[in-house]
């Protein structure tokens, strides 16, 4: 009897078991890998596109085919074949994750042009992409005045930023208005950059020039739409002889609300001296000097927002832990592939200070 009982027992435990194994089983879907690009580009920087290959999460090795071809076309003209970067592709011979292609250095993007490419990948239907470059939007008034305030919340938690530090007493900031006319009957999309430069001697006959990108934060807007920017500075000093990259968070936005119009946007940078501050430190050098900003306004096309727009959705959405969210996708104006292919136009003001200010 004893015996029944615990044998018993044991297949009404193991039921829920056997039920629960049954019922979950699964099987993915299999998916066809789509060649994906990715080709943002800012007239500061050279032209870069790259290629790589959208496949299944488990399938983590990637081997991309160096016979691919990519042609770029200007309003529908053949315009250049770009140049696959083979030392880089040599690299690793067991992990080929990307193509990247350049064009020759003499190439200019004009804008108010449409450019296309069209990618012909071993195996695969043509890959194409189209975009335009937009005029550029001129700024028109640079002006600025000392600001007493709090820094929103998410300029303080920038990676890499360098002004921590001063943060917490609240010191004076300098408040920009930059100001544009923006063109009538026209969707246009815009974003702000901020650069720093000055000279610091390294002895009384070297002199060393800095250019880094700077962290801005809005004093009207408590949550912008912005993007990430990495900035390679140069001529760093020292302890910082080899190139360092700079993180910053760029504001973004559209003229859905002053079209046609003239508009202001306002932001605040630290000042030169909290800037160059940590400089009268190292007993070797001297005085820095020949202080600058340099506001940048970049017009962007409308691919180029939508998906930098799309990324800031999803990087707000992937600090709340939603189980139920809907998946993200991001905007591409790729057909037959997936990714993004976009540029920007810019107009540049530069404003020299005082570095004791």
């Amino acid at each position: 009897m004893r015996k029944d009982y615990w044998f018993k027992l044991l297949i009404f435990l193991c039921l829920p078991v056997s039920f629960c194994t049954n019922e979950f089983k699964y099987e993915l879907p299999k998916v066809d890998p789509k060649v994906a690009i990715l080709s943002i580009n800012d007239p500061e920087n050279d032209f870069l596109f790259e290629i790589t290959m959208a496949k299944p999460f488990m399938d983590s090795i990637i081997k991309l085919n160096s016979d691919c071809k990519v042609d770029l076309y200007e309003d529908d003209h053949f315009l250049t074949t770009l140049k696959l970067d083979m030392a880089l592709y040599n690299k690793d011979i067991y992990n080929q994750r990307f193509l990247k292609f350049s064009a020759d250095s003499g190439l200019r993007f004009i804008d108010g042009k449409d450019y296309n490419v069209v990618v012909k990948y071993p195996g695969v239907d043509p890959v194409t992409a189209k975009t335009n470059k937009p005029v550029r939007v001129k700024i028109k008034e640079v002006t600025w005045t000392q600001y007493d305030y709090d820094m929103p919340k998410w300029y303080s938690v920038v990676e890499g930023m360098v002004f921590q530090d001063v943060l917490s007493i609240k010191p004076p900031y300098i408040e920009w208005t930059i100001t544009f006319d923006d063109p009538s009957e026209i969707q246009n999309y815009y974003r702000i950059g901020v650069n720093y430069q000055y000279s610091c001697p390294r002895s009384w006959s070297l002199n060393t020039s800095v250019d880094g990108r700077l962290q801005y934060a809005s004093s009207s807007l408590p949550d912008p739409v912005y993007m990430h920017s990495q900035y390679l500075v140069q001529n760093q000093l020292e302890p910082y002889e080899h190139p360092l990259f700079q993180y910053t968070k760029e504001i973004m936005w559209n003229n859905n609300e002053f079209n046609g119009n003239e508009h202001s946007i306002k932001i605040l940078t630290p000042r030169p001296s909290q800037i160059t501050g940590n400089l009268y430190f190292y007993p070797v050098l001297l005085k820095p000097s020949n202080f600058k900003y340099i506001i940048s306004l970049y017009t962007l096309s409308e691919d180029y927002y939508k998906y930098w727009a799309d990324r800031w959705k999803f990087l707000k959405s992937s600090q709340i832990l939603d189980p139920f969210a809907e998946p993200m996708i991001f905007h591409s104006n790729t057909s037959n592939g997936c990714g993004i292919f976009a540029f920007s136009s810019l107009d540049r003001d530069t404003i020299e200070m005082d570095v004791n200010y």
